[in-house]
């Protein structure tokens, strides 16, 4: 019994239907990660601010912390700051010479310092 289509034929319409949908695929991939980079580069930002001590000298209102924390980051990197108590906002820094962000990330993650809760808030994009 004969078909419409030979085997060879079927298989030659199969890769040419996988080589058409990966390349559409890789064609309208972003260049550029977007939030979700942005969102983790936020996110490791804050662990190694509490790791090096930086969170907790601002919780201390220690200026200090900031300036540990802009030489960590890259370049390029803009990062805003806040420290939050049960009370408020403790400190609020933004690192120098950043425009207003267009697309940015915001996380946050809680520590003690000094038997004391309080909340880090980071909001990153770049200039």
């Amino acid at each position: 019994m004969t078909g419409i289509f030979t085997l060879d034929a079927v298989i030659a319409l199969i890769l040419t239907t996988i080589v058409l949908t990966t390349s559409l695929a890789a064609v309208r991939q972003d260049k550029y990660p977007g939030n979700e980079y942005i969102y983790q580069l936020s996110v490791d930002s804050l662990a190694i601010m509490e790791a090096q001590g930086a969170l907790g000298k601002l919780a201390e209102g220690d200026e200090s912390g900031y300036d540990e924390i802009r030489s960590i980051l890259p370049q390029k990197l803009c990062i805003e700051v806040q420290v939050i108590n049960s009370t408020g906002i403790i400190t609020h820094q933004i690192a120098s010479h950043c425009s207003e962000p267009v697309d940015y990330a915001i996380s946050r993650r809680s520590f003690i310092s000094d038997g004391r809760f309080y909340i880090a808030s980071a909001k990153v994009w770049f200039k």
